[in-house]
Parts: structure tokens; C-alpha cells; sequence
């Protein structure tokens, strides 16, 4: 949690926690339940989004989604849980943006 940016401020470590309560599955939220599981991965991810920042919701979304499945080797259920989605959440997310 420290070491990561936090470009949203408190509104952003709200959401993330808030989803990590919600996903969290035993008595203990970890890094995969927050979304920050690989730091290189949020790095690089936080990077691109950065320079793209004035994109819309669908491609921001898209870009994220895209980032974490070529940091995962197209590993898609390792891209869901690391994203805090279920596997058919994921699947609906991959039609909409073609990937």
C-alpha cells in the first residue's frame, strides 16, 4: 500500500478497499483482494495510464485490462484475480473490448 502512487487520492484507496472488502474471501484482505498483486505490474500499468490519462472510461478500462493480461503471459484467470473480478466478469470485459 505504501509504495504504491495513488494518483486517485483517498478516493481511490477508498474504492480499493471497499471492493477488497467485498471480494475477500477469509478473515484477511491481501494483496490479490486489493488489485496490487505484482508491484511491476501496477508500475507499468500506472505508467501507461498516466500518459493516456485524457482517454475515456471504455479505452482506460480497455488499456488496463490489455497491460495485465501481456504482464501475465495472457494468463486470464490470473489477470481476473489480480484485477478483483470473477472469471466471467473478466470473460464480459474481454467480448466488449475485443481482446
Amino acid at each position: 500500500l505504501l509504495s504504491y502512487d495513488w494518483p486517485g487520492n483517498v478516493r481511490e484507496l477508498s474504492h480499493v478497499v471497499e471492493r477488497a472488502t467485498i471480494l475477500c474471501k477469509s478473515g484477511e484482505i491481501g494483496a490479490a483482494e486489493l488489485g496490487l498483486v505484482g508491484t511491476d505490474i501496477d508500475t507499468s500499468t500506472q505508467h501507461h495510464l498516466s500518459s493516456d490519462s485524457n482517454g475515456t472510461l471504455d479505452q482506460i478500462t480497455r488499456a488496463i485490462i490489455a497491460e495485465r493480461l501481456r504482464s501475465l503471459d495472457g494468463n486470464g484467470q490470473k489477470a481476473a484475480q489480480s484485477l478483483g473480478l470473477s472469471k466471467s466478469a473478466f470473460y464480459r470485459h474481454l467480448k466488449k473490448y475485443n481482446l
